[in-house]
């Protein structure tokens, strides 16, 4: 401990002050008694640090998925769409064959817009953590870059599956109300199949989606990848290679296994499969978790 006091007034020289100082500056020094004796230093102790769990982890990318306006906007456009759509197709079908309001023709006509937007929420899981600038931030917290992309895989097939459940619900009471206030009789022949058809399709085409944004990490870009080179390749690959190009056609292979049309198309099926959706996606992980971060 220190005792400084002020020197008087009468100091008019450095000298002088330096002389008072020393002269008035007295040091004690309290030692710490235990027991009669100096308190001997005490060990540092560090705790060890708890590795994240992946539940919370998962819990965190499921939420900064719908957190951004971007994928609030996108699951509100895929519902809104769904409701009017299921509208539309339920009175458009009153009168149709025997006078009934099939559920598989209005699911089948909800499904269009479900399976070509929900793979957008992919893209954005995937694409957010660069396009918004926020890596640094996550994997200086998560340095193991694999299970946090991994749970945006997860957190993006998991609000794709809540959202198109969501919308085979709003499709049921749409039938239901429609076929109760017409009078008509509806049919829900083939329903488990259809409902599964939708499933399987908007599965497919989200982790399609998640590929292309963790294999090109730009929003934009990912998006045009994502529509447009299947459309090529269906326009191109045909005129080029005839029947062979249903090797590589991811629209085809989709649509056969979410209607379970596999018989004979096997190969072509999986060869699609793996070009399009499994191959992308292991590239895009391998290239996230090394990918500078800026």
């Amino acid at each position: 401990m220190s005792t400084i006091t002020t020197p008087p007034d009468s100091i008019h020289s450095i000298d002088q002050l330096e002389e008072t100082i020393m002269t008035t500056t007295t040091l004690t020094h309290t030692p710490i008694e235990s027991h009669g004796g100096m308190m001997p230093d005490r060990p540092i102790t560090t705790t060890p640090v708890r590795p994240q769990r992946l539940g919370r982890l998962f819990d965190v990318e499921l939420r900064k998925t719908v957190d951004t306006r971007a994928g609030r906007l996108m699951i509100a456009t895929v519902l809104l769409l769904a409701s009017a759509i299921a509208t539309w197709a339920s009175l458009r079908t009153w009168g149709g064959a025997d006078n009934q309001l099939l559920f598989g023709d209005v699911l089948r006509a909800v499904t269009l817009p479900v399976t070509l937007l929900l793979p957008v929420v992919g893209v954005l899981a995937m694409t957010s953590e660069w396009s918004q600038r926020t890596a640094l931030t996550t994997f200086t917290l998560s340095p193991k870059r694999t299970r946090v992309l991994l749970c945006k895989v997860g957190a993006a097939l998991l609000l794709s599956i809540t959202v198109t459940a969501i919308a085979v619900v709003l499709t049921f009471a749409g039938v239901s109300i429609a076929a109760s206030h017409s009078g008509v009789h509806a049919g829900y022949a083939g329903m488990g199949a259809s409902i599964s058809s939708i499933f399987i399709a908007v599965c497919l085409s989200t982790l399609m989606g998640a590929a292309f944004g963790a294999l090109l990490s730009i929003t934009p870009a990912a998006l045009v990848a994502y529509f447009a080179a299947p459309l090529i390749w269906s326009q191109v690959g045909e005129a080029l290679f005839k029947s062979a190009s249903k090797w590589l056609d991811i629209t085809n292979a989709i649509g056969n296994i979410s209607s379970r049309q596999l018989h004979g198309v096997w190969p072509q099926t999986l060869s699609s499969i793996a070009v399009w959706i499994i191959i992308p996606l292991i590239a895009g992980l391998v290239v996230s978790s090394r990918r500078e971060v800026k």
